[in-house]
């Protein structure tokens, strides 16, 4: 009875440890539990809530002011009131739109956080993909590997073949299961690595599609003016020009109302009211603080158009090695893989007739192998690069 309920407790443990998820579900789960992504929503949320204060007035004045009378004596008159000073209508119109760029700029934020998220699970299904694909090649070798160690035992049992070259094939073969094992223990990081990121308890089992090259075909380059790093940068910019107009704003009047109660002491109780205007008189800090605004904007103009050049720059070069890449993957497919199929073929059956020694065989295998490899490696770093472009233009 214990084993069954320690079972029973554990299999909701089991169960999560082996989830599977596709990228896309991975992509939804992780813009919905990772706390960057929580607290880009929780910022938007904030800046929402903090434009209600657009129109905060400043606290009322109270007060209480006792006079002599040369007829009533020294406390011959009180007046008692409250007043309050009310911010100047473009102020509060200029104070609005501050908060208004204020969530604009947490909107593309999180719209900048979300892709950087999306970016991590892309990367870590591509490089799930990339050793799905070696740990498949290495299983190729594995079988192709153990069929050459059970011809040089042959071989050498029957005298054809030295004793070196029967330990020189198993040692090659008892590396490339190592190579397997080690493939096996980086996918269980990633799995891992992906768990720690979508916030779950337990590694997960990436549903990837067959490791095969992707490809994005951009035409138009100005979306790079479009995507989160240049929305945030120019949030920068919008947020900067409503700074300079809270500033300018400073330089309008404001007023103050208020009401009173004068008490003479005689008994006698008259009501009232007053009514004042700010003026700022000394002008020279108010517009220095303009002046600076004013530089504030072009400082974040000018920060907007390097961000805007650096990502081009960037962008050039993501294409080059995207058409870099595309070549030699081309070669591959016309040439290179027929090649290494016929040198696989032609070495088994040549080493099998006793046609071909070790040496020979161990060169055409590492010809072969070493075409297998570069293709996956360029398939793998061609995706890299087209991820690296969807993240750059959001796409």
């Amino acid at each position: 009875m214990k084993n069954i309920l320690l079972f029973l407790f554990a299999l909701p443990v089991v169960l999560q440890a082996q989830q599977e998820l596709s990228e896309s579900q991975a992509i939804d789960l992780v813009l919905k539990q990772h706390p960057a992504a929580r607290a880009a929503a929780l910022r938007v949320q904030q800046q929402k809530v903090l434009q209600g204060t657009a129109r905060t007035l400043e606290p009322a004045q109270v007060f209480h002011n006792i006079s002599a009378d040369p007829d009533l004596g020294m406390f011959g008159s009180t007046v008692l009131g409250v007043s309050q000073t009310l911010p100047a209508g473009r102020m509060v119109k200029a104070t609005r739109q501050y908060y208004m760029q204020k969530e604009q700029q947490a909107g593309a934020l999180q719209t900048l956080t979300q892709q950087q998220l999306i970016l991590q699970v892309r990367d870590l299904y591509q490089h799930l993909s990339y050793l799905a694909g070696k740990a498949k090649l290495y299983e190729r070798l594995d079988s192709i590997y153990r069929n050459f160690t059970t011809i040089a035992a042959t071989r050498y049992q029957l005298n054809e073949a030295p004793l070196s070259e029967k330990l020189t094939l198993e040692n090659k073969a008892a590396q490339i299961r190592l190579m397997r094992e080690t493939i096996g223990h980086e996918i269980a990081f990633d799995q891992h690595t992906l768990a720690q990121l979508l916030q779950l308890p337990g590694p997960v089992n990436a549903v990837t599609e067959p490791f095969r090259r992707i490809h994005i075909a951009l035409s138009d380059t100005s979306r790079i003016a479009r995507a989160a790093p240049a929305l945030v940068s120019l949030s920068e910019v919008a947020l900067a020009q409503a700074q300079q107009s809270i500033e300018q704003a400073r330089l309008r009047p404001s007023t103050s109302v208020g009401v009173l109660g004068q008490y003479l002491g005689n008994g006698v109780i008259y009501p009232g009211w007053q009514v004042s205007l700010q003026l700022p008189i000394a002008q020279k800090g108010y517009r220095k603080a303009i002046e600076g605004a004013a530089l504030q904007v072009q400082v974040a103009q000018q920060e907007h158009d390097n961000l805007l050049l650096e990502q081009r720059m960037t962008l050039a070069h993501l294409l080059h090695e995207q058409e870099k890449f595309e070549i030699l993957l081309q070669y591959y497919e016309t040439h290179g893989r027929s090649l290494a199929a016929e040198l696989f073929r032609s070495a088994i059956a040549n080493y099998r007739a006793g046609e071909m020694d070790y040496v020979a065989l161990a060169q055409v295998l590492e010809q072969a192998i070493g075409l297998e490899l570069e293709y996956l490696e360029n398939t793998h770093m061609l995706n890299q690069t087209t991820i690296e472009i969807r993240a750059l233009t959001g796409s």
